[in-house]
């Protein structure tokens, strides 16, 4: 089998290429994959194809090993820290995380409140929590199963269709106005 150029790469680069993905181990590399996968996940990428994977593992892969030639050659450069921190740095990251997911569900579960409040002797089914306010489904019951449990709404024997014509259990404001609802 000989190695033909690869179309687009000059032959200096692919073999640039090839070295960087043989010196990256395989864990490694999947440690890379995992990373990117999650932050393009998170920028709402959802479909790739392997070689746009294999490509943005090479630019990491070559990122730290010019990093790395970098560090060694000249003492008095900042280090970047470990891409996996055991120690304050992680602690205070997850801390942040948690803080802020938090505050997301506490968000969610006021909307949720807010509007069965506002809807009154009404009240509203789950399907409907979820479609006024635009939280998923999954989000509102446990919202709202949160805010059964500390009293805040109670079910009624009302029913309700869903927009998939199934009946659902009507939630109204446990309290309204100092009296009980």
């Amino acid at each position: 089998m000989t190695n033909a150029p690869t179309p687009g790469v000059s032959q200096t680069q692919g073999t640039t290429k090839q070295a960087h993905r043989q010196a990256a181990t395989k864990a490694e590399r999947d440690e890379i994959r995992y990373q990117i996968a999650k932050r393009w996940r998170a920028a709402g990428k959802r479909i790739w194809n392997a070689a746009e994977m294999e490509s943005a593992i090479d630019r990491v892969v070559c990122r730290r090993r010019e990093r790395e030639s970098q560090t060694t050659s000249d003492p008095n450069l900042a280090t970047q820290p470990a891409f996996f921190d055991a120690g304050s740095e992680a602690k205070q990251t997850r801390a942040a995380a948690v803080a802020s997911s938090l505050n997301g569900s506490s968000t969610q579960r006021e909307r949720c409140e807010s509007l069965v409040n506002g809807r009154g002797d009404y009240g509203a089914t789950r399907d409907e929590i979820s479609e006024l306010t635009g939280i998923a489904i999954q989000s509102v019951c446990g919202a709202v199963k949160a805010m059964l449990k500390s009293g805040c709404f109670h079910e009624t024997s009302k029913r309700r269709r869903t927009q998939r014509g199934r009946y659902a259990v009507v939630i109204v404001a446990a309290f309204k106005g100092g009296r009980h609802g």
